[in-house]
């Protein structure tokens, strides 16, 4: 890197104040290679929410946003990129390899917007019914993801309504091998979409797999989990205790939840929101007594 009259770190708090002026940031990529890399840092760490918030429908997807698909599966690896080739569609990836590992500055995902986005870019060039494409593009870009994504800090899990049975979600979790995720601090997730019981434990299973490899994670955010996955979830949250700060419960049922096993997790949560979850508050009192300590000096929202 090029070397400053001032510290780097001073410059990267200056290319901080332009994180919402993405042009002035690609013109830094141009000045030499310590503004590229602080420039590419900012641009390239929450592109996928930003991209999905600016379109409605494929016909309006903006350039931008079929940029940063074509970027990302440039990233893929050659056997992925010769599998997409072969697909009987217009979706073409070329051999070539990116300028830069885009993967790697990337530190939110959020996998359901993910799958919006490629619906969205790719959607037009597929077959009508050939959303699989669009599932299997997903599986090889979360497979990325998961073993280059280093800096990855926000991961939200939610299946789509139109998806189910583990085929369709399976891939998010397919990643327990090579996954170099270690640095989560919130994880979003909410249940597959299936009839199927044995299917969901098995997804909770994979997911407090991967609480239990965190550093410091600090909030956990559960939606429309039963009572068995609750318990499974809070064996991986087990391994978070010292740093969990805040949980987060929609739509959960804690009917029969064993609460004294898990009493450790809540050693120095500050944070409870409880929304329309079953057997755990009426009003502002626990139901049962002997959870009560879990709840004394912490604030507590029920909604």
């Amino acid at each position: 890197m090029s070397k400053f009259p001032f510290p780097v770190e001073i410059l990267s708090q200056i290319l901080e104040n332009l994180q919402d002026n993405s042009q002035s940031l690609f013109n830094c990529l141009l000045t030499n290679q310590t503004f590229c890399h602080f420039a590419l840092g900012i641009l390239w760490r929450n592109p996928i929410d930003s991209a999905s918030a600016n379109f409605h429908a494929p016909i309006q997807l903006s350039p931008k946003s079929a940029r940063l698909i074509d970027a990302y599966l440039l990233c893929l690896e050659s056997e992925d990129k010769a599998k997409i080739n072969s697909l009987h569609s217009r979706i073409k990836v070329p051999s070539a390899k990116p300028l830069f590992n885009y993967p790697q500055y990337l530190r939110t995902l959020n996998i359901q917007k993910l799958y919006d986005l490629l619906c969205a870019g790719l959607g037009h060039k597929i077959s009508l019914g050939g959303f699989r494409e669009c599932t299997m593009v997903r599986s090889m870009l979360v497979k990325l993801f998961m073993k280059n994504s280093v800096r990855l800090n926000h991961l939200s899990i939610r299946s789509n309504a139109n998806e189910t049975g583990k085929s369709s979600f399976s891939e998010v979790f397919a990643f327990s091998a090579g996954c170099s995720i270690r640095n989560l601090q919130t994880i979003q997730y909410r249940q597959l979409v299936s009839p199927n019981e044995e299917e969901k434990n098995e997804q909770a299973h994979h997911v407090s797999s991967l609480i239990s490899l965190q550093k410091g994670l600090l909030k956990f955010h559960g939606i429309k989990l039963s009572t068995t996955q609750l318990e499974i979830l809070f064996e991986g949250l087990v391994f978070q205790s010292e740093t969990m700060r805040e949980l987060v419960f929609e739509r959960c049922n804690f009917d029969g939840f064993m609460w004294l096993k898990y009493e450790y997790v809540f050693e120095n949560v500050d944070r409870i929101r409880f929304t329309d979850c079953s057997s755990v508050i009426e009003g502002s009192v626990p139901l049962k007594k002997e959870i009560k300590n879990f709840f004394e000096h912490r604030s507590i929202i029920v909604s």
